[in-house]
């Protein structure tokens, strides 16, 4: 067992009330009067003031990566003689993404501040005794983790800060290895999780691909650092599958791109440009931020292509902002926070065995959530000093004081630790990109990829020879029109709607015959797929393309391919389960945005937020039982317009279950949705494509009816009495009215559904399907407004 260690280490978590990422930690050898200290990341919130003591020296600010929740107090946190430290790539473009922050999001940086900057790639000195050294940690383009040592004569004892890491590479920057860590005795670790950043990436990455391959003037609209991961992994997709499209990045996705010395084969770098034609093309991938496109390089690149319906814009979020959803083009969304799973977490902690776990990144605290690791966990909510070592190791003060000790009180060691030092003769992991690259460790799924490519190949060899894309833009001034393959590929998840909060919201789409018989009814093949099981997800997409490419006007029905490809194709889905992501669904951003994208100064992406503080409350359970009674087919009332370019103007009246109605009324209101009709529009939207993609739990009953279902005696109880109830005719009415007068007093059963017609066609088909547990339209679209508002 170790002895004769002479100093003290403590630590105060510095903004628990922000994103909680940020720390101080402190070496106060035994007889100093104060103790030397290092600040590990500056994120919102971050103040020192009351938790420096006058003794108390700052050595170092240890910045983690460029995102802006972790420097974002930096200035406040700064003092003069301070050393700030970050790995070199991160270092090469602080000075670019502060001045983003003082633009964008009014964060000041000084002079003193930048030019305290100094990248580290080695054991640096902070006071004799004590020193740090940067880890590779993934998550993006240059992120580190830092290692603490602190000696003591014969004995060391290291602190790791994870910061926030993956087991994934990042644009070719090395991950978090943690099976190369040894001998460590305090780990803190960042707990922000993401369980489906590779499906999402992947579909993302997938969806650019196919529109270019298509012909479509393609936008991928996202962060500054994830921009240039986008455009590496672009480039080694066209190399590993043979394929040749151009790649161009844009404004300040450029700017970073050419300052970590990027060169992949097929990529174009815009730093600056006047005019944004020059930066789009038919066939052609543009890269570029922020990851809405409302403003700077991707809202005017955005604004090009709006209104042009064969063009593609795909958002790639990591700020937990509400997507863009108006134009004329296809618009997608997926959100791609670069974290891990909460599996990895466990075995990044089981690899570094520590005897101390901090819990960091995480709102107020983790509460017990990580009570199961096999370490002492520690996981305050406020700034106070913690000790960890003092003549011993020590544990928090909430927990029993003998657990994992002695008997005369010292810390029971774990067997890694009698190796000795291994981190002082083992070389640590180096923090240089990779000479070659490696999708797979990227995260990105290339049997996916595959399936995509191959999709896009068979349907094209079916398709008759036509003019070229770069043809087509020539006779139409610029514009590429969409093609047939492009008319029947492309997913119109999102078209036009110039109402003033298009933005905020999805708009519901319909789904209609593609052979043009009559524009309100179901494609019979889309009908009979649905009943069978055998679905086409294709076959349902090139249906909403072309029936809505009719509907404007774009099309007569004598044009309209209505041909689908033959291989299927899975409908992602761009909504994000609440999942075992911290709390406030917010990235950690502002990495580095530009000024003006105009010849003067190229201006660009928002400064980076990674979804950090999620929430570890595990998968959305779509099983929850939803629905309503046993009313059969939906009360309508179908007075509409006849069909015109606004769908908008087509709406019905339905009678919902009250216990649906109750829930929509109040989740609508939580969402800020207009209409509680809008809300279910969107929902019935959502479900009819899980349908679809066969990702809906065909098992799920409606909610009256589950509250009923495995008790016959309250249900024979409750029918006898709604026997004698002249109110109620059924079990489910009695328990649904007292349900629903609980959530919502008072509720309107009636809703005024916009564009929902169609899909009243294809529920009709789910209920009337063997395979579905639902029994009525009326369940099925209960079943998808509790399936949305579980998803919120």
């Amino acid at each position: 067992m170790r002895t004769g260690l002479c100093v003290r280490l403590s630590y105060h978590h510095v903004n628990p009330s922000g994103g909680n990422e940020s720390f101080l930690l402190r070496y106060q050898p035994d007889g100093e009067p104060g103790g030397t200290c290092v600040l590990v990341d500056a994120g919102a919130n971050a103040d020192l003031d009351g938790i420096l003591r006058p003794s108390d020296e700052l050595a170092a600010i240890c910045l983690t990566h460029a995102h802006l929740d972790h420097y974002q107090s930096i200035e406040r946190c700064h003092s003069a003689g301070t050393a700030v430290y970050a790995s070199e790539p991160t270092a090469a473009i602080l000075d670019d993404v502060f001045d983003v922050a003082e633009r964008d999001y009014d964060v000041s940086t000084s002079a003193t501040t930048t030019d305290a900057l100094h990248p580290i790639d080695g054991w640096t000195e902070l006071t004799p005794g004590f020193s740090v050294h940067p880890i590779p940690a993934g998550h993006v383009p240059g992120a580190v983790g830092y290692l603490f040592r602190a000696d003591d004569g014969d004995d060391t004892y290291h602190v790791f800060a994870t910061g926030d890491f993956t087991d994934r590479r990042s644009g070719g920057y090395p991950s978090l290895d943690a099976d190369a860590l040894h001998d460590i005795d305090v780990l803190f670790l960042s707990v922000s999780t993401d369980d489906e950043f590779e499906e999402n990436f992947t579909e993302g990455l997938g969806r650019a691909l196919q529109r270019a391959h298509s012909g479509s003037r393609t936008l991928v609209a996202t962060s500054g650092l994830v921009g240039v991961q986008v455009a590496y992994l672009l480039s080694a997709t066209m190399a590993e599958f043979d394929r040749d499209v151009q790649i161009r990045v844009v404004g300040q996705v450029a700017k970073l791109w050419e300052t970590l010395d990027y060169d992949r084969p097929g990529v174009e770098s815009i730093p600056v440009f006047e005019d944004p034609t020059q930066c789009l093309g038919a066939g052609a991938i543009t890269i570029a931020g922020p990851e809405i496109p409302h403003e700077r390089s991707s809202g005017r690149l955005f604004e090009e292509l709006e209104d042009d319906p064969s063009a593609t814009v795909i958002q790639l979020i990591g700020s937990g902002e509400s997507p863009l959803r108006s134009g004329q083009c296809t618009v997608h969304a997926y959100d791609v926070v670069n974290h891990p799973t909460r599996d990895t977490i466990d075995e990044v902690h089981n690899a570094v065995d520590p005897v101390h776990s901090v819990i960091v990144h995480r709102h107020q605290g983790a509460g017990e959530a990580y009570n199961d690791l096999g370490s002492i966990v520690w996981s305050p909510t406020d700034d106070e000093e913690y000790v960890l070592y003092d003549d011993g190791w020590q544990s928090p003060p909430w927990m029993d004081i003998n657990r994992g000790f002695s008997e005369d009180g010292t810390q029971a060691q774990n067997m890694g630790h009698f190796a000795g030092d291994l981190l002082s003769e083992l070389s640590l992991p180096g923090l240089d990109r990779h000479e070659t690259v490696d999708l797979a460790a990227e995260g990105v799924d290339l049997e996916r990829i595959e399936e995509i490519l191959a999709q896009v190949d068979a349907y094209e060899r079916e398709q008759p020879a036509e003019e070229t894309p770069e043809q087509s833009a020539a006779a139409n001034g610029g514009t590429s029109q969409p093609s047939p393959s492009h008319d029947a590929m492309k997913e119109t998840e999102d078209t036009g709607s110039d109402e003033p909060d298009a933005d905020e919201r999805v708009e519901p789409q319909a789904l209609v015959d593609t052979t043009h018989q009559g524009v309100d009814g179901v494609d019979p093949g889309i009908r009979a797929a649905i009943e069978s099981g055998d679905v086409d997800p294709e076959t349902v997409r090139s249906a909403l393309e072309t029936s809505q490419a009719y509907q404007r006007g774009d099309l007569e029905p004598a044009d309209a391919d209505t041909t689908p490809p033959e291989d299927g194709e899975e409908v992602p889905s761009e909504e994000k389960d609440d999942g075992d992501t911290t709390e406030a669904d917010t990235d950690d951003t502002a990495e580095v945005e530009e000024d003006d994208d105009t010849t003067e100064a190229a201006s660009d992406d928002s400064p980076e937020v990674d979804d950090d503080d999620t929430d570890d409350s595990g998968p959305v359970n779509e099983e929850t039982n939803q629905g309503g009674g046993d009313n059969g087919r939906l009360e309508l009332d179908r007075e509409r317009s006849t069909p015109t370019a606004d769908l908008t103007e087509t709406s019905t009246e339905i009678e919902l279950d009250p216990v649906a109605a109750a829930i929509a009324t109040d989740a609508a209101t939580d969402a800020d949705e207009a209409t509680v009709g809008e809300f279910v529009a969107i929902a019935v939207r959502e479900y009819v494509e899980a349908v679809v993609k066969g990702t809906v739990d065909e098992s799920t009953v409606p909610p009256t009816e589950a509250l009923l279902k495995g008790d016959s005696g309250v249900e024979s109880a409750l029918s006898a009495i709604a026997q004698h109830d002249e109110a109620a005719s059924s079990a489910e009415d009695i328990v649904g009215d007292a349900v629903a007068e609980r959530i919502t007093p008072g509720v309107e059963t009636t809703v005024t559904v916009p564009e929902i017609d169609p899909y009243l066609d294809l529920l009709d088909t789910v209920a009337t399907a063997d395979r579905f547990a639902v029994d009525s339209s009326a369940g099925a679209v209960a079943v998808a407004i509790v399936r949305r508002s579980r998803r919120q």
